[in-house]
């Protein structure tokens, strides 16, 4: 996939799309890919935020909802991680940016503009 810009961008706008419609939609994005590379640990991305454990499960919570997906279950954890992946960097190097302004990173309200079904 790192390859195929097209299937890049419309795996990134499946995941982030809804988060960066929604209200706080950056600190959503912010917590869910910071739990991500916290190896799925609630702690460690709430001391990284500097906010409470209960703040991390919370906004993890609504994010969930707004995904529709279940964030503990090991396949949606796995596409988590390629999501992660697909954002760095080096992926992105030479590549045709994944999200909606074109910086590859996340927009807020107005940024996506592709929504697949999941």
């Amino acid at each position: 996939m790192a390859g195929d810009r097209e299937a890049r961008q419309a795996f990134v706008a499946l995941w982030l799309g809804p988060l960066e419609q929604a209200r706080h939609g950056e600190r959503l994005i912010e917590t869910l890919l910071g739990w991500v590379r916290a190896r799925f640990s609630v702690n460690a991305v709430a001391e990284q935020l500097a906010v409470h454990p209960n703040t991390v499960r919370y906004r993890l919570e609504q994010i969930g909802a707004l995904l529709d997906r279940d964030l503990t279950d090991p396949e949606t954890q796995f596409e988590l991680q390629l999501l992660v992946r697909l954002l760095a960097p080096e992926a992105r190097a030479g590549a045709a940016p994944t999200t909606a302004n074109g910086s590859g990173q996340p927009t807020g309200r107005a940024g996506a503009q592709q929504r697949l079904p999941h």
